[in-house]
């Protein structure tokens, strides 16, 4: 009886290293912050600015260019946004 306690114990053992390994490694170590570093914005060589305008309340889309660092956005207004899918 004990061999077979023994034997399902390093199953299961076994089991659940191989689940973590596959399936929740990374969702773990990014909820903990496992393994990053934060730095301040101050760190880095660029001026960011908040923009505020009332018809880019709804930005869906946005992507970085590397050459020149200017953002590029997908935006619409709030009353526009809810026909891109009318029902």
């Amino acid at each position: 009886m004990a061999g077979l306690l023994l034997k399902v114990g390093i199953f299961v053992v076994v089991s659940l290293a191989i689940t973590f390994q596959l399936f929740l490694k990374d969702p773990v170590w990014l909820a903990f912050s496992i393994g990053k570093h934060i730095q301040p914005l101050s760190d880095f060589p660029y001026n960011c600015r908040r923009i505020e305008d009332p018809r880019l309340e709804a930005c869906e889309d946005m992507w970085l260019s590397e050459e020149t660092r200017v953002l590029y956005l997908a935006c619409s207004d709030s009353l526009s946004r809810s026909q891109w899918l009318p029902k």
